[in-house]
């Protein structure tokens, strides 16, 4: 139990580093393995940073779109 406990503090301690990472109104860059980058929908404003998710406004689409921390990048960021 208690190892259970330890991981998963070490696994939220670790998406905190992430969500970290954003600020609402930055631009970002969705990740080369995401559908919607194969798509052309690549780049995007940050919405609403969630618990888990951030909340990226697509500049293409005009969609909002959640992704997980890590398949965001800093626009710029290769």
């Amino acid at each position: 139990r208690l190892r259970d406990a330890t991981q998963r503090r070490l696994v939220m301690n670790q998406l905190n580093l992430f969500l970290s990472l954003f600020n609402v109104g930055d631009t970002v860059e969705a990740h080369p393995a995401c559908d919607c980058w194969m798509a052309g929908d690549r780049f995007g404003k940050v919405t609403k940073i969630g618990t888990k998710y951030v909340h990226v406004q697509m500049f293409v689409s005009g969609k909002i779109r959640r992704f997980a921390p890590e398949n965001l990048l800093p626009k710029g960021e290769k």
